[in-house]
């Protein structure tokens, strides 16, 4: 089955489109025919709601945010204009039925490290995805991006190569992929919660250290 990746990415420090993560993506897609991979520049909540209502009904997607973020705000542009959490979720809230399957966000401190279930509920919840996950600390771009690579090929992918794409499946997956990638994980401050059998959500890592 296919795996659809959209990127959904800031400008960062310019007003202009400088696709900083794409090249990485490319080169995953590019050595995995099952990924089919899509890249929209944000600036906004607008922008954000505009695409996602676009997603394919039943296309259960990978939603990857790239941008600056700062305590569980994204600043797509310029460090400025700050993208507000109810914004955000309103605009994950416009997919059509089973559109998305995995939402991340490869910025900084977008999970709150307190209270990290109902963090991720909230964006498990208005996206209807099975899979949320992100980062409670500043995380260094290049580890968190080569992580996030790992992430959709190890688990993601994985969850996509049957028709009906399981939740079970990404249980299994997901704690091979944090036993393989642990020490990286909680430097990051990564945590994800997952959809599971009987609509019980499992939180990854069960605790940060």
């Amino acid at each position: 089955m296919k795996a659809p990746v959209y990127i959904f990415e800031g400008t960062w420090w310019s007003s202009r489109e400088v696709p900083l993560v794409l090249p990485y993506f490319e080169a995953l897609s590019g050595s995995d025919s099952r990924i089919v991979l899509s890249h929209r520049t944000i600036r906004n909540a607008e922008d954000i709601r505009y695409y996602v209502k676009r997603l394919g009904k039943g296309e259960r997607a990978f939603l990857y945010f790239a941008c600056h973020c700062r305590q569980l705000r994204l600043y797509p542009v310029d460090g400025k204009s700050p993208i507000h959490r109810n914004a955000l979720l309103e605009a994950l809230s416009e997919h059509r039925e089973k559109a998305i399957g995995f939402v991340h966000f490869g910025c900084c401190e977008m999970v709150d490290s307190e209270k990290r279930r109902a963090s991720l509920s909230e964006l498990l919840d208005a996206s209807g995805a099975q899979w949320a996950s992100g980062y409670t600390r500043d995380i260094d771009w290049l580890r968190s991006t080569l992580f996030d690579l790992s992430l959709i090929s190890e688990v993601f992918v994985e969850y996509r190569r049957t028709p009906r794409a399981r939740p079970s499946l990404i249980l299994g997956s997901a704690k091979r992929f944090l036993d393989d990638h642990d020490q990286l994980a909680r430097s990051l401050g990564f945590s994800a919660l997952s959809r599971g059998p009987g609509g019980r959500h499992s939180l990854f890592p069960p605790r940060l250290r």
